[in-house]
């Protein structure tokens, strides 16, 4: 499959939160999401200048990528054997800190920031620190090899294309 099918299949499985995804298929959506929200940020960039209403390319993309970014993230997660719940630890543990110092701040997002002697910078870089040191442990379990055959989840992602693509003529699908 080219990396264009591959992100194509993500939309295609939006709602399919159960099963397993391999790893070409999650990094070439995540590569081409990225790509293409970079050129809509640029756009949209663009179009501020004519009308900062109508620069909203890349907030709707974001919107349409939310479903099928969060169920190919499940599978991936059941392809190297481990609940979707780390998915929810991880939301926690980037999102919760950072709630209980915006409301210590009185709501106001740059007093964590404006003054580095301030009481929350301590804590902000604090929180920085520990959800880099999350989100590598988090890139690093997506990029790893998927369990050899059936798991708690499923049988392994494209375990039966080999057989199909031999059959049809064509090169065998290489698992990763």
């Amino acid at each position: 499959m080219s990396p264009i099918d591959y992100f194509f299949l993500a939309f295609s499985r939006w709602n399919d939160f159960k099963g397993r995804s391999s790893r070409p298929e999650y990094w070439h959506f995540f590569w081409i999401s990225l790509v293409v929200s970079m050129i809509l940020g640029l756009i949209d960039s663009g179009l501020t200048v004519i009308s900062p209403s109508i620069a909203q390319l890349g907030n709707l993309y974001s919107v349409v990528v939310i479903l099928p970014n969060l169920a190919l993230t499940f599978r991936r997660l059941h392809d190297i054997g481990k609940s979707p719940r780390f998915l929810l630890v991880y939301v926690v543990v980037s999102t919760l800190p950072f709630l209980v110092l915006l409301y210590l701040a009185g709501w106001n997002a740059q007093a964590l920031f404006e003054d580095p002697n301030g009481p929350y910078f301590t804590y902000v870089i604090g929180w920085l620190g520990l959800v880099g040191l999350f989100s590598a442990y988090f890139v690093y379990l997506l990029a790893q090899k998927g369990d050899m055959g059936e798991n708690a989840y499923g049988p392994a992602p494209h375990s039966l294309l080999p057989q199909k693509a031999e059959q049809e003529g064509e090169i065998p699908f290489h698992r990763e």
